[in-house]
């Protein structure tokens, strides 16, 4: 059990990591500390009678404890999505070079936005962690033991899954030495595509937590969220909300199309990439500004099945090089990494990068030519 240490003040709530004579992982903690993506917990460094802590800000945070333990119970698909969520930060850890020994993984310091519901863990950038053994399989079983699993469905999705880790934590026939974070992955894509069958998931899209998106997210971390937070009840755009966009004359003269892989993609062409995480769809970004959003025309990418995106959400712009997205003034805002976009102002996308459109997430996949 990590040694940490609640400290509740008038407007904010930390937890806090003495680091004694412990050698900082610098390369994690720069990482860390200059981080804005929302699925690491926000960290600085403080002293108090020539002591140091690390100092993580979990005022706006609950535990993933409490999210499946208290209050109205998740249901078997949002749980599925947690796991997946989790699963996929640990993924990414390394390209974004956190070492993967540096995150806290117990169930007790794995956290979720109170509004958003996005995944956030806690990295401890200690050179000595890194000589200790992580064993996510028993990580994973850990967090399975707090879901309270609801229904037939629930029960066997539960069962499933520590079958599964069972292979790599108990010997016989079935057993298999190295557990991999992408077969884990997925068997949950899996599982969620036949709860989603069976539950009718695919004709109303997920709500995180049933909150809405706050109007503003860009305080700095630690300060409480304005009470009034309610979804406002009609997620759809405004028509007149959206009329200062005009799409580009070359949007304009091309028919609606979803975006695919161009032809001369076998001729060794490489593009840039959206994964859809809801759907595991690949989208192809093969043009220099490419627009997104729920018109059934003069957009690039049509997403049709989620009442949440605007009719023009949001634009990729291609320029010197990089990807840049922009949000088109739409009602449940764009964001990178955690960070909300502001209207019209470019946001530099990374190999990566977590794109959220209202309540749907994106990885965009930055290949190399």
């Amino acid at each position: 059990m990590i040694g940490l240490d609640l400290v509740i003040g008038e407007q904010r709530k930390t937890l806090a990591y003495e680091i004694s004579d412990e050698t900082v992982d610098t390369t994690s903690l720069n990482q860390i500390t200059g981080t804005c993506a929302g699925d690491i917990i926000p960290m600085r460094i403080g002293k108090s009678n020539d002591r140091e802590f690390f100092l993580y800000d979990i005022s706006n945070k609950i535990s993933f404890k409490e999210f499946v333990t208290e209050g109205s119970q998740p249901a078997t698909f949002r749980l599925l999505k947690k796991l997946q969520e989790i699963a996929l930060v640990l993924y990414t850890a390394e390209e974004n070079m956190i070492a993967m020994s540096s995150f806290v993984l117990e169930p007790d310091y794995v956290y979720l936005d109170d509004i958003t519901a996005q995944i956030a863990l806690m990295c401890i950038p200690i050179e000595s962690r890194q000589q200790e053994t992580i064993n996510l399989a028993i990580f994973f079983k850990s967090l399975i033991s707090v879901v309270p699993f609801a229904g037939k469905s629930g029960q066997i999705a539960s069962k499933k899954i520590v079958k599964y880790l069972n292979r790599f934590l108990i010997p016989g026939k079935d057993s298999e030495s190295t557990f991999s974070l992408e077969g884990f992955m997925s068997l949950i894509k899996t599982m969620c595509k036949k709860n989603d069958e069976h539950s009718g998931h695919h004709s109303q899209p997920q709500q995180p937590l049933e909150l809405g998106q706050p109007p503003e997210l860009e305080q700095p971390p630690g300060l409480e969220q304005p009470p009034e937070l309610e979804q406002p009840p009609e997620l759809q755009q405004p028509p007149e909300l959206q009329q200062a966009y005009q799409p580009p004359l070359s949007h304009q003269q091309q028919p609606h199309r979803p975006a695919a892989i161009p032809n001369n993609a076998a001729r060794g062409t490489k593009y840039p990439s959206l994964i859809r995480l809801r759907t595991a769809e690949k989208i192809i970004i093969d043009k220099p500004t490419f627009v997104i959003g729920k018109a059934k025309e003069n957009v690039d990418y049509f997403i049709g099945d989620n009442a949440a995106i605007s009719r023009f959400h949001a634009i990729i712009t291609f320029r010197e090089g990089s990807y840049f997205i922009s949000d088109l003034k739409s009602t449940n805002s764009t964001f990178i990494n955690g960070c909300k976009v502001k209207v019209n102002k470019e946001a530099k996308m990374a190999d990566k990068s977590l794109v959220r459109l209202a309540n749907e997430d994106f990885i965009f996949v930055h290949v190399s030519k």
